[in-house]
């Protein structure tokens, strides 16, 4: 399977919905550092008494067009043993993510496509917000009146991780009424979603400049912060 979308929340959300009830075990690795022997023992062993896991690559877009012809006569082979998951976690660009053309190439990808493999996501945007807001007010039964549903996706950055706390703390705010009212959204935080975009810059900035490893260890500092 491959996923492309940009927000790695929704990612990660995907990833949790896929897997939810297989009772797959889950080997987690990461493009933009050399796969481990671990990892291509993963993808090629078969797994003991029938037992199957999930190999899930993140920042796949990262992986050298080495690996990717690496990983076709792998996947060619269809072991049953192993579910390998791509996660492609790139910019839309002309209504479509930015797909690196050394993947794109390859007959894994094509193949992928053609079953429907290949879920794409634009991530949250101007046309998508609204009906993410719309999904959290059935699913926690709070009622938002179009006005105010407007306002309040005008309000919150195309970030899902920071749009679920919003939510998280108007519905605590709320305190049982189930109707989100217009001064509500005075509680929503309005320099957040220029914060989430300089952040979002300054964390690949800082990616450049680190070393992968150390690149990854300040990402989860400043998403635990």
């Amino acid at each position: 399977s491959f996923l492309a979308c940009p927000d790695s929340e929704l990612i990660r959300r995907r990833i949790r919905s896929m897997l939810d009830g297989q009772g797959l075990e889950r080997r987690v690795y990461w493009g933009d550092e050399d796969l481990p022997p671990q990892f291509w023992q993963d993808m090629s062993s078969q797994g003991l008494f029938g037992g199957c896991k999930a190999v899930v690559v993140r920042h796949a877009q990262a992986l050298p067009e080495k690996t990717l012809a690496q990983l076709s006569p792998l996947l060619a082979g269809m072991n049953e043993s192993a579910w390998p998951i791509f996660c492609v976690e790139v910019p839309f660009e002309k209504g479509g993510p930015k797909i690196p053309a050394a993947l794109k190439k390859q007959k894994y990808w094509v193949f992928a496509e053609k079953k429907g493999w290949v879920w794409i996501s634009p991530g949250l945007t101007e046309k998508t917000l609204p009906d993410y807001l719309r999904a959290w007010s059935k699913d926690v039964g709070i009622a938002v009146p179009p006005p105010v549903l407007r306002d309040l996706a005008a309000l919150l950055p195309p970030d899902a991780a920071a749009v679920d706390s919003e939510l998280a703390k108007l519905e605590l705010a709320l305190a049982g009424r189930r109707e989100l009212r217009a001064e509500d959204l005075d509680l929503v935080d309005r320099g957040r979603g220029r914060r989430v975009v300089a952040a979002q810059q300054g964390r690949r900035d800082e990616c450049a400049r680190l070393g992968v490893a150390e690149a990854r260890a300040a990402l989860a500092q400043a998403e635990a912060q």
